[in-house]
């Protein structure tokens, strides 16, 4: 057959549904067919524009649509498709005029009215992009990207209630399947106009979400407009005063006025150290070595700031001891505004953070520590300290290695890098390191309790109860030596014991010690379920829950400070740790839930059941838990909702054999065996092997009268189940 009009349309045809499928180069192929029978076939030439556009040939898409244009000027389609072309290029006004001229030709063409609003909205006209994007949604109010840049316009027009509003429609409309960064900026922004409108609460939920989609574009969602804090100066002016500080000094030095050459020096060390960690910055060390030289040689002369230093750091130190924090800070901050080059008061303000939990400041001021004094190792083991808090092993990693370089027998550095390896998966290096602390000195605690733990990871019992029992004869009251002792007898299957040791080990811990109490709480639950004391399981089980619930209201808490604050990576970080507790929480719901099913307390195992479906991140985890909460209405004859929870599971995994035949059983009681019989065989097609769809099978052809058929279903399943028997 010749090259014919209708064999130009056959291909263009072809083409486009190839395309429609994600198949660009066989798409592409068809239309070239298409075009090379018809060199003016305005849709072949769209689509071909499209398949460039996609590729990224933004030179080859613009010939192809203003072909397309040539050939039909009446083509709506081709006209908006060059204004994507004239947009992605930056010709804004030429994309807006092709826009509209589509727009003119095809008065409900909803793409081009939301293309249309969206432009406006990036140009800031944002009551004419709100009068477009309305428009289009008036034609397809089911299109998620119109309630998308809908938002955008809102929130640019600080109506932050209906921002949050479209934003929520768009998510719902995108759906599970929605592309995932489009879902992420959604969120991101409905973040934003929460946080904006004061409700925190949400705007971290939100917040958390991004995290869970997609991880990196986290970053992306910063405070417009924050003010800088207001004791942070820009980098060019501190250089600029340390400067003019550094001539006074000198002059003040020179002309013998020593109390104003010492104020000058002070300042000077103060904004060299403020300067210091700021991101950016260049610092030159020499010039801080400088000024505390010459201040530590005039500050010898002030008797008066000496006596003070050492009352203000005696003080602190005081409250330091007593766990007062916030007032430890304040006395070690008068200390350090009469001598900033006073160590020992800079280090014990660095503890200080630490107990208030203010991690990042901490880190601040050990690396403040760190420049004034570059061969002092409690500095470095200190800032190791923080990063390990932080779970920033590898950073920690550096710091222990650099004080070990200062000081090969300091026992802190050498347990610390044992605990950033373990941290990182290492354990043979942690136990090198734990070992070589112990060799230097064997009446190391806590570092004979690290290495037992580390033993136990490994699977060497024995050896971890020998380090477990020398921690406890030099210090009864260390909580992570109960439960390691406790663990060892867990999995000796001592049951009283491992109960015993765990509950000692919870009386030791402090209250703010959420998620170590929650794992013992998690080990008892286990060793009383081993018990068959199911209530008991069911209460400490449900205390683990407490615990990391009050762990993630910390680090949201914790997030948002930061967040307010505009430390973005350290508010991100926290939301993650938050974030990374969710799939922890929905085992434990899962686990809850089999407790109350065993105990006969249904209502509370669909509860918990539904918890854990929220909260696992996995569709298979999900589906198995409204399969579950299914069987539950099965067994309270709540036949309609079981079918709704099945069909769920369905959706969610279609490889779920088990819910296929429990459908099949709910027809089948409520008496439509043909339904039964069809459920049942797609559970054998999908699970050949799963023996009970063989016996529900049976029993729905029994019903049905079919009695060759069921005999033979009973066969196969009571085979089967001898044959697991017999294994």
């Amino acid at each position: 057959m010749g090259a014919t009009p209708d064999s130009a349309k056959v291909h263009a045809n072809l083409g486009i549904t190839y395309y429609a499928n994600g198949e660009l180069d066989k798409a592409a192929k068809e239309l070239k067919k298409a075009l090379k029978v018809n060199p003016g076939y305005a849709e072949a030439r769209s689509a071909l524009g499209n398949i460039h556009m996609d590729n990224g040939d933004l030179d080859d898409a613009l010939f192809q649509y203003k072909e397309a244009v040539r050939a039909n000027r009446n083509y709506a389609d081709a006209h908006n498709n060059l204004g994507n072309a004239y947009w992605a290029l930056g010709w804004r006004e030429q994309a807006i005029s092709k826009y509209k001229d589509a727009i003119a030709l095809n008065p409900n063409f909803d793409i081009a009215y939301v293309n249309l609003g969206s432009a406006y909205k990036e140009e800031g006209m944002l009551d004419e992009a709100v009068e477009e994007l309305t428009r289009a949604e008036k034609l397809n109010p089911y299109m998620p990207e119109v309630h998308y840049y809908l938002a955008g316009a809102y929130y640019d027009k600080k109506m932050l209630e209906e921002a949050v509003s479209e934003y929520k429609k768009s998510i719902n409309l995108y759906g599970p399947k929605g592309p995932t960064n489009r879902i992420a900026m959604a969120n991101g922004q409905m973040a934003l106009a929460y946080y904006e409108a004061g409700e925190y609460g949400m705007s971290v939920s939100r917040f958390k979400k991004v995290l869970e989609i997609e991880p990196g574009m986290a970053l992306m969602f910063k405070r417009k407009g924050a003010d800088a804090p207001k004791d942070v100066q820009p980098a060019a002016t501190l250089e600029g005063m340390i400067s003019k500080e550094k001539e006074l000094a000198e002059s003040y030095s020179s002309l013998g006025e020593r109390g104003k050459a010492l104020e000058q020096w002070r300042n000077m060390i103060a904004h060299c150290l403020d300067m210091s960690v700021m991101p950016g910055a260049r610092f030159e060390g020499g010039m801080l070595e400088e000024a505390r030289s010459s201040f530590e040689e005039l500050f010898q002369t002030d008797r008066a700031g000496r006596e003070a230093q050492g009352v203000y750091l005696r003080i602190g130190q005081a409250y330091l001891r007593r766990g007062n924090f916030e007032k430890a800070q304040i006395e070690l901050e008068r200390a350090l505004e009469v001598n900033p080059v006073l160590l020992e008061a800079r280090l014990e303000m660095v503890k200080a953070l630490i107990g208030t939990k203010d991690l990042v400041v901490a880190a601040e001021e050990a690396r403040k520590a760190e420049l004034l004094y570059p061969g002092n190792e409690d500095a470095k083991v200190l800032l190791g300290g923080i990063y390990l808090k932080m779970d920033m092993f590898g950073d920690a990693r550096v710091k222990y290695n650099e004080a070990l370089a200062l000081s090969p027998r300091s026992v802190n550095a050498l347990n610390n890098l044992g605990v950033a390896y373990v941290g990182q998966g290492r354990l043979d290096d942690g136990i090198t390191q734990y070992l070589a602390a112990i060799e230097i000195d064997p009446r190391l605690s806590r570092t004979h309790m690290n290495l037992g733990r580390a033993y136990y990871r490994k699977g060497m019992l024995d050896a971890a109860g020998v380090e477990f029992d020398k921690a406890l004869d030099m210090n009864p009251g260390l909580a992570g030596t109960y439960e390691g002792k406790a663990m060892i007898a867990e999995s000796e299957g001592k049951w009283e014991e491992a109960i015993g040791y765990y509950e000692r080990s919870l009386g030791l811990l402090g209250e703010d010690k959420y998620l170590q109490k929650a794992e013992i709480y998690d080990h008892l639950a286990s060793s009383y379920s081993k018990k068959f004391m199911t209530e008991q399981a069911i209460s400490e089980l449900l205390s683990a829950l407490e615990m990391r619930l009050s762990a993630i209201k910390g680090y949201d808490a914790q997030g948002l400070d930061y967040y307010g604050s505009d430390l973005y990576e350290e508010a991100f970080r926290c939301w993650g740790r938050s974030v990374n507790l969710g799939p922890v929480l929905a085992k434990r719901y899962d686990r809850l839930g089999v407790y109350y099913s065993r105990a006969g307390r249904y209502d509370e195992a669909a509860l918990v059941y539904r918890n854990a479906a929220g909260m696992y991140p996995q569709n298979k985890s999900k589906a198995l838990m409204h399969y579950r909460i299914a069987d539950i209405m099965v067994e309270d004859g709540m036949l309609g909702s079981a079918i709704v929870e099945y069909e769920k599971a369905i959706e969610l995994d279609p490889r779920l054999a088990r819910a296929y035949t429990g459908l099949g059983v709910v027809y089948d009681k409520k008496g439509q065996l043909e339904k039964a019989v069809a459920k049942h065989k797609k559970a054998l097609e999908v699970d050949p092997n799963l023996a009970v769809a063989n016996k529900n099978l049976g029993m729905s052809y029994h019903k049905q009268g079919l009695g060759r058929e069921a005999r033979k279903e009973f066969a196969i399943y009571n085979n089967r189940h001898k044959r697991s028997r017999d294994r």
